[in-house]
């Protein structure tokens, strides 16, 4: 029988997911702790703690996986613009592809 279980148990807004190519992590968009922001989390699946990967203001939505797993894409809404944005999936720098 099978059992379905919470992939985040973390307080409060999560939704947008989407499953790494290997499935063994996913990428939501959380409004965080604070409930202050919707940022984008990486969370492998039975980890403890996801991993927020951006910080800046403004809405992020639809996290998405490039197929190697290396990288997320997601929008930003930036200088009233929708904008996408990419973040290695470990963290670091985001790129800005409208400019």
């Amino acid at each position: 029988m099978m059992k379905v279980v919470p992939f985040t148990t973390e307080e409060g807004d999560h939704d947008t997911a989407a499953f790494s190519p290997d499935g063994n992590q996913i990428a939501f968009r959380w409004r965080g702790e604070k409930n202050d922001n919707w940022d984008i989390y990486v969370k492998s699946i039975g980890g403890e703690r996801p991993l927020r990967l951006t910080t800046r203001p403004g809405p992020n939505i639809s996290p998405s996986w490039s197929p190697d797993g290396q990288t997320i894409a997601f929008v930003r809404n930036w200088e009233n613009e929708w904008t996408v944005f990419t973040v290695p999936a470990l963290g670091g720098s985001e790129r800005n592809y409208s400019r």
